[in-house]
């Protein structure tokens, strides 16, 4: 069920945290 929602999340994720 969460599989590419969780490829989204981890990429925002990685995003918010280099930014």
């Amino acid at each position: 069920m969460a599989n590419g929602f969780d490829s989204v999340q981890f990429m925002q994720f990685q995003i918010s945290f280099i930014f």
